[in-house]
């Protein structure tokens, strides 16, 4: 009895580990969440996390989705550096890397925040409004999929 007790103690504390920040940005960005009061937010493969704050269960996009998208972009500290001042028409495949991970998580119709590391989004260049190695936050509403 003594075992099995043990064995799910471990089993425990292993998964609460895995959850916990990694590196000095992954803490940034926890934090980031929590401030913002986040909800539900999932992490992809490749590390980007992914809020949906309005679902409408639409059709999922795919790289070589046709998509209609509005946004506002981010920084942490709420800088806008970029915005939709009507909707953005593009493929996805021709996406930030980080869009291109994230908006698969969405469906037609949704809203959401897409919270990007830099090594998904800009990188270590500087952009006008955007320093080295930022991370990105994104407002995003998916208007359509077209799947081509």
């Amino acid at each position: 009895m003594f075992k099995y007790i043990s064995t799910l103690l471990l089993l425990v504390l292993v998964a609460c580990q895995s959850s916990e920040p990694k590196t000095e940005m992954e803490a940034t960005i926890h934090d980031y969440i929590k401030q913002q009061n986040l909800k539900n937010v999932q992490q992809t493969a490749r590390g980007v996390y992914v809020a949906i704050t309005e679902k409408k269960d639409g059709i999922k996009p795919e790289l070589s989705s046709h998509l209609v998208v509005n946004y506002t972009g981010k920084l942490l500290d709420g800088t806008i550096f970029d915005s939709s001042f009507e909707p953005l028409e593009f493929y996805l495949g021709n996406a930030l890397v980080g869009w291109q991970d994230g908006l698969q998580e969405f469906g037609q119709g949704d809203k959401g925040v897409l919270i990007i590391p830099p090594s998904l989004g800009f990188g270590d260049k500087q952009l006008e409004n955007v320093p080295p190695n930022s991370v990105l936050v994104y407002e995003i509403e998916l208007l359509d999929v077209g799947n081509h």
